[in-house]
């Protein structure tokens, strides 16, 4: 509800029942963010009412350690579960920072570390998520910024980031983040899971919406730290404060709403940067995490709650030998023994940073009007480019992007002669794209040029995805090419794919995700995308290929989706080919809300591209497949009980489940230590429960562990984030709290009609809606005919759903989602 409150909390040791808690008097909103410094408490505000999203700073006026006063610092063009997030001090004790999702457009700015460079950069046709999450959102995406006490001047330090909820500095100063995944990319090749990323200066992370999200091993973005599949990032820590054993004083925290659990990443150094390994430090049903921080005495406090659940404040302690903490004097070492070994190179890194900074401003539309440099150091300059031949991503980055800032790309300038010298195809890469950054089309020749002299056979395997990717961006922003140049390139891209090993042999059903592919299968994929981006007859067939030999399904989506790129080179033969493969694929693909749709929209495509004498020839093959939305309706399930709240609250509480207040502690000592816990149900309950939930057809509209619906909100691990209250309140007002995700829209046009429903596609000029069942047609509206653009308050979810189940019934759907 927005309220803001005060929590004293009691002595270690203390009974929790004399935890003091009073309701702050300020009507502020809804805070994703709270910061105390300066004597002020900061807050991120992200919602619309009653405050605009922002930053703002509450005070203590008149020494009555009460706040009573509320000043907007900055207002935040973002709102909701993708707006504005976090403030966090910065390691020097004097700047704030600030997180923000990717419906949170860039601030203006008084500088940028960050070129203004950005683009989507997508070289295959562009698939908008087709559930209609984000069509609209383009790059940069979200974003971090760092600006001083009084919010005046912003400096963009980051961006290409999706939806990271926190952040916080580590060893050294170093600042990392937990970043989201779109879970309804599950299955597919762009899937990217939740991520642990080390954020460094003018970095770009490569989050883009729907089929454009870049490859992590791309040279034009940097890796993340570590993996950590599905979920949902809440808040992030790093340990230096807390009193455990060392090794989680020296470790990152990094909460999971979805799944109720915190990580524990324990970091290594790897070059300037970063690797990690991680344990579950604590989980709990339900314990929906939504952030961390120490305490003065060194515990971890962790509250609960988000979506209207149960709110909740832990504190978890470490109760085992003091001798086992580092304590305040050793806490120093432990952060050299954190980056013991890689001190020097960080510094070299970090010494490239000092030059990324020029004033800047960008407007609303990301596009940034840089103006002149005060220029940089010649020793800066050639320790930039001899960076450039490092193995290290984050040193070539940090190096391309001073050469992004300076006039340093011409052949005519001397420090250039450094880099001729350098041995180094990676080198050339990076310095390649700095040239199609700045200079485009212009570079164009002399591109294609260095282009032609790749071994595309015979050179390291990353040395060939960075290639690879120059190539991407030659054809996506140096266009038009010479037809000769994509002949010859296309020529030897395909002998190139011909010699790769396969790696079509799977030992397990575990599919790596993008972020994890072996380095010869990755290759494979990018030399699919850029053999069907050239578009020159003799690619087709290889790619066509590599679709109908695909051993995943994301292989199989990878294939297709180029084939959209390949316009020449088609026949009947071919076209029928390309269909049954991704039939085959489409009648066993398993994954998120969207996989499916999004191959029918890859098929769309196809059948759409066919002439009218392909389509004659091709018959049944041409039309859409048969889905589950063309079944017909099942029959009505004949009501049992008009259940009332108070009923069905008694019910409820029939559920086994540890009471109130019986949540045990947690231990850092114990990997994988218990907050709170469901009790499990017997196999007998279960089966009903799952019958039940077929019966009130929960799984038209929601998922468990990939089955079901696109409509609703993912059930999978549900009882980690919900216990019965907050279930039975879903059920009977499901209304009362909508996601971001599921939130239909309202178009209402200048002559007077409502439209509702979910966007699907979105440009400059037109908004395509799907709108609500029974229909769900696409319609076409003008935005100039657009009056009106609002969210919904009104779920597509019947509050009555267990109207048709009996007393039994009800319990067990109950244990049922509780266990999932």
């Amino acid at each position: 509800d927005g309220k803001l409150y005060r929590v004293t909390p009691p002595p270690l040791g203390g009974d929790p029942k004399d935890t003091r808690v009073e309701r702050v008097p300020l009507d502020l909103g809804h805070a994703h963010g709270l910061l105390w410094a300066f004597d002020a408490l900061y807050v991120v505000v992200g919602e619309s009412t009653p405050r605009a999203p922002g930053l703002y700073r509450l005070r203590d006026t008149d020494g009555d350690d009460e706040l009573d006063q509320v000043d907007l610092l900055r207002e935040l063009g973002g709102s909701g579960e993708h707006g504005p997030h976090a403030v966090v001090l910065g390691p020097d004790g004097e700047s704030l920072w600030i997180v923000a999702g990717n419906f949170t457009k860039v601030p203006e700015l008084a500088a940028s570390r960050v070129p203004a460079t950005w683009g989507e950069d997508e070289l295959l046709p562009h698939l908008d998520d087709p559930n209609g999450h984000d069509p609209h959102i383009k790059a940069p995406g979200g974003w971090i910024c760092r600006t001083d006490r009084d919010g005046k001047e912003f400096e963009l330090f980051a961006v290409g980031l999706r939806n990271c909820y926190d952040a916080a500095f580590g060893p050294e100063g170093e600042l990392f983040t937990y970043d989201s995944d779109m879970e309804w990319d599950i299955g597919a090749p762009w899937y990217r899971p939740t991520r642990v990323l080390h954020v460094v200066s003018g970095a770009d992370y490569g989050w883009r919406n729907g089929s454009a999200k870049w490859n992590a091993d791309w040279p034009d973005t940097l890796p993340s730290v570590i993996d950590l599949g599905a979920g949902s990032p809440t808040g992030v820590l790093y340990g230096k404060e807390l009193r455990f054993p060392e090794k989680y004083e020296r470790a990152l925290f990094c909460a999971d709403w979805a799944y109720g659990q915190i990580h524990c990443v324990h970091l290594s150094p790897r070059g300037s940067s970063f690797s990690g390994t991680s344990e579950v430090f604590a989980r709990g049903k339900p314990f929906p995490v939504t952030d961390l921080v120490t305490g003065k005495e060194g515990a971890l406090y962790v509250t609960t709650g988000g979506r209207r659940a149960q709110s909740g404040l832990y504190r978890i302690t470490w109760t085992g030998d003091p001798t086992a903490t580092s304590g305040a004097d050793g806490r120093e070492e432990l952060a050299r023994k954190a980056t013991a070994g890689a001190g020097r190179t960080r510094d070299r890194r970090r010494r490239l940073e000092e030059a990324h900074c020029v004033a800047q401003v960008v407007g609303t539309d990301g596009v940034g009007a840089r103006s002149a440099d005060d220029g940089e150091s010649e020793k800066a300059a050639l320790t930039a480019l001899a960076c450039l031949a490092s193995d290290d991503p984050f040193l070539r980055c940090a190096a391309r992007i001073v050469l992004e800032r300076q006039d340093l790309l011409d052949e005519s300038q001397p420090e250039m002669a450094t880099l001729r010298e350098l041995d180094a195809a990676r080198a050339a890469a990076a310095t390649a794209i700095a040239r199609i950054h700045t200079g485009g089309p212009k570079w164009r020749e002399d591109l294609l040029l260095r282009l032609e002299g790749v071994n595309w056979t015979r050179a390291d395997v990353d040395v060939r995805i960075d290639w690879l990717r120059v190539l991407q961006l030659v054809l996506v922003r140096c266009a038009p090419i010479d037809p000769v140049a994509r002949e010859r390139l296309a020529a030897r891209l395909v002998s190139a794919l011909e010699d790769s090993p396969s790696d079509s042999a799977h030992d397990t059903d575990d599919t790596p995700t993008m972020s994890t592919l072996d380095p010869r299968t990755n290759m494979r994929r990018e030399l699919v995308r850029v053999i069907a981006g050239l578009d020159v007859e003799a690619g087709l067939e290889p790619v066509l290929y590599e679709l109908e030999r695909a051993s995943t399904q994301e292989d199989a989506i990878h294939a297709a989706h180029a084939l959209l790129a390949q316009k020449v080179g088609w026949d009947v033969e071919r076209r029928k080919r390309a269909l049954l493969a991704i039939d085959a694929w489409r009648a066993k693909a398993k994954g998120g809300h969207s996989l499916v749709k999004f191959v029918d929209a890859i098929r769309e495509r196809m059948v759409k591209a066919l002439s009218d004498d392909e389509r004659a020839a091709l018959g049944a093959l041409a039309e859409a497949p048969k889905t589950a939305d063309d079944a017909p309706a099942p029959a009505a399930t004949p009501l049992v009980h008009a259940w009332t709240r108070a009923e069905l609250e008694a019910l409820f509480r029939e559920v086994a489940h540890v009471p109130s207040g019986a949540n045990t502690g947690s231990n850092p000592a114990s990997s994988s230590s218990t907050v709170a816990s469901v009790s499990s149900a017997p196999p007998d309950a279960l089966a009903l429960g799952r019958t039940a939930y077929t019966k009130a057809r929960c799984a038209t509209c929601h998922r468990i562990e990939g089955a079901g619906g696109a409509t609703g909100p993912d059930l999978t691990g549900v009882g980690r984030r919900y216990g019965r209250g907050d279930l039975l309140e879903s059920l009977l007002e499901p209304s009362k709290v909508i996601s971001d995700q599921f939130r239909d829209v309202e178009l209402v046009t200048t002559d007077g009609e409502l439209h509702v429903g979910r966007i699907e596609r979105e440009d400059a000029r037109t908004i395509t809606l799907r709108r609500l069942p029974p229909n769900e047609d696409l319609i076409e509206l003008a935005k100039a005919e657009l009056e009106e653009r609002r969210p919904t308050a009104l779920s597509r979810m019947p509050s009555n759903l267990l109207d048709v189940l009996s007393a039994d019934e009800v319990k067990a759907l109950v244990a049922y989602l509780l266990e999932r």
